[in-house]
C-alpha cells in the first residue's frame, strides 16, 4: 500500500473534523439551552 498523499490526509482529517463539528453543533442546538442560545444571539444582534 502506498502511503496517502498529504492532500488526501488533510482531506480525511477535514472530513472527520467536519463530522465531529456538525454532531457537536447539532447537540448544542437540540439541547435545553436552545432558548438561552437564541436569546444570546438576539442580544448580540442589537
Amino acid at each position: 500500500d502506498a502511503p496517502p498523499s498529504p492532500l488526501e490526509d488533510i482531506e480525511k482529517h477535514a472530513a472527520e473534523f467536519e463530522k465531529t463539528f456538525s454532531e457537536e453543533f447539532n447537540s448544542l442546538v437540540n439541547s435545553k439551552n436552545t432558548e438561552e442560545l437564541n436569546k444570546a444571539l438576539k442580544d448580540g444582534e442589537d
